[in-house]
């Protein structure tokens, strides 16, 4: 609370009356005048003696005022505000009432009475006391920043802006002051305004810890995510205890596509306070970006056995449930947030993505209006918004939303470059670099329309997993083809724009009429093909059939996706069948233990030691191309087999986004998507399975 400064207050009715009642005993009038000015003496002596912090003195001078005079109202309304200085709230408040009592326009008292009351917590008696001190004296500082600040307590701190103007406008040498303000244009959604104020407060006192990370957010929320990162950093430096500053920090790293970064600097914090809710509540969104589903949900476990009831916390964790496959612990999660917490956007997001695994679309629709009902701009709402489009096979509002996927995380780059963004104009005088996002099989997927840019482009670059590096490089040999190190060593000269490989359809796939006739892009090592042709045409079999069964990512109740290596025997028994094994897994002990039991119950599936079907991206490929048929489901083999152009079963246990509620992926249509009418009933899939193969086998034994 800042100390009230005298100007003598204003000159009022109230004030005369105060300064005529001196008692003279009688007298010849003159005698009146030199008492009354002996007495304005004495009081702007006492005024000098406050406003140099001699509280003592100049408690004791308006006392003996008020000894003489008990009605002086100036002498009431200091010695309230020494009250309030000495922390006597109660007893400053009724001298100040007093005082306007007798001098009811007195905008400095009007203003200290407001602040007495906005320390009572009285805001709603503080709010119009504060409001008349405004209109008795418009040029009065002390009052605007003081509504502004009770509005931005009581949750009106967009009401709040013109009042921290008015603040700014009269103290511009006040770096606090304009941190308020930049605050409170965060608040009205007014990006470039708060970075302005940021910047001023900041020019002020480059350390104020608060405009230091508030310029970190508003730089991330203008989508300037890497100059984010300097602020958030000097902020950790400033404090480096500081748990703000480290989720700052953390939060703008992600934003730059360094997830690895991002939980750096959060166990950094968590190192410091390791039963932090708001540092584990993060960690558990970071890990959920890094795809580490399983700490994720350790970390989000962690954060409500310390706070049962943090919404945040329960929200996080309902979003890494569902993301690990268990759909109605998510839903159970989420429904608990919104029952301890007031109801989000956020929260109908979730529940709604939730909700869309179920599958129950319509219920996942709803959901998500509402949360736009809510909050209009929510990217992660508008991004699920466009997932459901794609399943729905509703290309307008796919397109239209699917750009909001990079700015909730969803969809990022492997690392940040300063590149102009394509937006669909003519590239023939651009060199464009297509950066990777997201997981290998969406890499895979979405390579699919590279061809299209690089027959328009002046000329293109292709980022891509190193694993899949050789098959692109031959596969794609009109454009300049790069790992992600190899692009990051590179650096950015010569190019014009960036595009991710996600957005490409954006731009390029308006409508189902633009998605490719059946076609190949990917081409195998012609020799590695050859040699597997030669060890397939040795198998019994006239049907040469690979097979993935499940993800690499299995729980219990994920399991419900897939099949397990029991539920292929139909299929294996199959006559001039030939099950041949393209499980991908990065964990082949797993893999090594399903066949086994595969084999104990008499299911043939061969399997080839020398090659490696989760990291020799060109053997499978190779051994892709040497079978006659790939039954999958959604996998990163599937999408390169589809790349191939071989014929492709493709089991999705629910709709899913990437075939657009299509017979055949627009993508890849080669890819035939096989869908039970119930949801997740595996015994009808693998019959429609074992009726196409049957076909198949039929035609390929004529």
């Amino acid at each position: 609370m800042t100390k009230a400064k005298s100007n003598g207050g204003a000159k009022t009715k109230g004030r005369n009356r105060s300064a005529t009642a001196v008692k003279t005993g009688g007298g010849h009038p003159g005698d009146d005048m030199a008492m009354r000015a002996l007495f304005e003496a004495g009081f702007e002596m006492a005024k000098n003696l406050h406003q140099q912090d001699r509280l003592y003195d100049a408690e004791a001078a308006y006392r003996q005022i008020l000894k003489r005079d008990p009605d002086h109202a100036g002498a009431l309304h200091y010695l309230g505000v020494i009250a309030m200085q000495a922390g006597k709230t109660l007893e400053g408040l009724d001298l100040i009432e007093q005082s306007l009592v007798i001098d009811p326009l007195c905008a400095e008292a009007h203003t200290n009475r407001g602040m007495l009351l906005m320390i009572l917590e009285r805001y709603a008696d503080a709010e119009p006391a504060l409001r008349r001190a405004m209109e008795l004296g418009p040029n009065l500082k002390q009052a605007p920043p003081h509504l502004a600040a009770l509005l931005t307590l009581t949750g009106r701190a967009k009401e709040a802006v013109p009042y921290w103007e008015q603040a700014v406008a009269a103290n511009p040498n006040d770096a606090d002051l304009h941190f308020e303000l930049a605050r409170a244009y965060a608040s009205a959604e007014n990006d470039p305004a708060m970075l302005r104020e940021m910047d001023a407060a900041l020019a002020l006192n480059p350390t104020l810890f608060g405009a230091l990370i508030g310029r970190s957010v508003a730089l991330r929320r203008l989508g300037q995510p890497i100059a984010a990162i300097d602020p958030a950093l000097a902020a950790l430096q400033e404090r480096p205890d500081s748990v703000e500053a480290g989720t700052e920090l953390a939060a703008a790293l992600l934003d730059c596509g360094q997830s690895e970064a991002a939980e750096s600097a959060i166990r950094h914090i968590e190192a410091l306070y390791p039963d932090d809710v708001t540092i584990l509540t993060n960690l558990c969104g970071i890990l959920q970006t890094l795809q580490r589903f399983d700490e994720a949900i350790e970390a989000g476990e962690r954060a409500i056995s310390l706070q049962p009831n943090c919404a945040p916390a329960l929200q996080n964790l309902g979003a890494a449930y569902r993301r690990k496959g268990w759909t109605q612990r998510g839903i159970d999660m989420i429904e608990k947030a919104m029952e301890v917490g007031e109801p989000s956007a956020a929260a109908y997001n979730n529940l709604g993505a939730c909700y869309r695994l179920l599958p129950d679309l319509d219920t996942a629709d709803r959901l998500f209006a509402k949360a736009l009902e809510m909050d209009k701009s929510n990217v992660g709402v508008l991004f699920n918004t466009a997932l459901l489009a794609m399943c729905r096979g509703d290309i307008d509002t796919a397109w239209k939303y699917y750009e909001f996927g990079i700015h909730n995380g969803q969809r990022r780059p492997k690392f940040f470059v300063p590149i102009p963004p394509w937006l669909g104009d003519d590239p023939a005088n651009y060199h464009i670099v297509v950066r990777r996002e997201q997981g290998l099989g969406d890499e895979v997927l979405f390579a699919s329309i590279v061809p299209d840019l690089i027959k328009r482009a002046r000329k293109v670059t292709l980022e891509v997993a190193p694993k899949i590096l050789s098959l692109a490089r031959r596969s794609f040999p009109d454009a300049e083809v790069l790992d992600t190190a190899e692009l990051a060593a590179r650096g950015i000269e010569g190019f014009d724009r960036q595009c991710l490989i996600g957005s490409l359809g954006i731009h390029l796939r308006k409508s189902f009429d633009d998605f490719p006739a059946p076609h190949r892009a990917y081409v195998a090592d012609p020799a590695r093909a050859a040699d597997f042709h030669g060890r397939l045409r040795a198998l019994p079999g006239a049907l040469k059939v690979g097979i993935v069964w499940r993800s690499s990512l299995v729980t219990d109740s994920r399991s419900i996706l897939y099949l397990n290596v029991g539920e292929l025997a139909p299929l294996a028994a199959i006559p001039d069948v030939h099950l041949i094994n393209l499980q991908y897994d990065n964990k082949f002990d797993n893999v090594r233990g399903e066949l086994a039991e595969a084999q104990s119950a008499g299911i043939r599936i061969t399997h080839f030691d020398d090659l490696d079907t989760f990291d020799d991206i060109e053997g499978v490929a190779a051994l892709c191309e040497a079978c006659d048929v790939i039954v999958t489901i959604p996998s990163t083999v599937g999408h390169i087999a589809g790349g191939l152009g071989k014929p492709v079963l493709e089991i999705c246990m629910i709709p899913i986004e990437q075939n657009w509620g299509k017979p055949r992926s627009p993508y890849w249509p080669s890819i035939e998507v096989v869908v039970p009418t119930k949801p997740f009933d595996k015994a009808e899939v693998v019959a429609m399975l074992a009726e196409r193969l049957i076909g198949l086998a039929a035609e390929q034994g004529s």
